[in-house]
């Protein structure tokens, strides 16, 4: 059987009348239509046609604010932002669990609340579902300080997406000012409505 560049075919079984194949898609293979075709005795078959999802940018899903349960009193904002990762089609997809990963890179600043910075994820799919969606937590988790204006700032914060053998690629980079009284996402303090696509 033969898919194109980039997509291998393994026959699981087959019979007079039907093939059963696994097809693995590898990081650089184009994405989009493409068609299969089976030889049998050296004729080819008729081809069927299937579709390759690559991951390409986020929306968000859901955006909660809520007090922060850094410390018994006082509490600081913690923001839950859920992204969906969505595919390169128009209108896009859910892609499924991939593995995706934060990059801070020098995009972040010294944090004023004094108890230090976060650390980013590495290239994992334990926190994405299988409707492609994950969620951020956004706090300064600071119990109580004296400048309740303090923080620290990801401009941007890189998620990407970890293609098997591949170097990750950026599908959303949204600009994060997380302190201690206001969280703000792209500029707004207050939660983004669900589809609001992230640059």
């Amino acid at each position: 059987m033969s898919a194109g560049s980039g997509i291998t075919v393994t026959v699981n079984s087959s019979s007079a009348s039907q093939v059963q194949a696994t097809f693995s898609i590898a990081g650089n293979a184009a994405g989009g239509t493409h068609s299969v075709t089976a030889n049998v005795a050296g004729q080819p078959s008729n081809s069927v046609n299937f579709y390759v999802q690559i991951p390409n940018h986020l929306v968000v899903s859901n955006d909660v604010l809520l007090s922060s349960s850094a410390c018994s009193g006082g509490n600081g904002v913690l923001r839950k932002i859920s992204y969906q990762i969505k595919d390169q089609n128009n209108p896009a997809g859910p892609v499924g669990i991939v593995p995706i990963k934060e990059s801070f890179g020098s995009n972040i600043s010294t944090n004023t609340c004094g108890n230090g910075l976060p650390t980013p994820s590495s290239c994992s799919t334990i926190y994405v579902d299988s409707s492609s969606v994950f969620t951020d937590i956004l706090a300064t988790n600071k119990c109580s300080p004296s400048n309740q204006s303090c923080g620290f700032s990801i401009t941007p914060d890189q998620w990407q997406w970890c293609p098997s053998g591949q170097i990750p690629t950026t599908i959303g980079s949204p600009t994060y000012v997380i302190h201690w009284n206001q969280i703000t996402v792209d500029g707004s303090a207050t939660a983004l409505p669900g589809g609001t696509l992230i640059p």
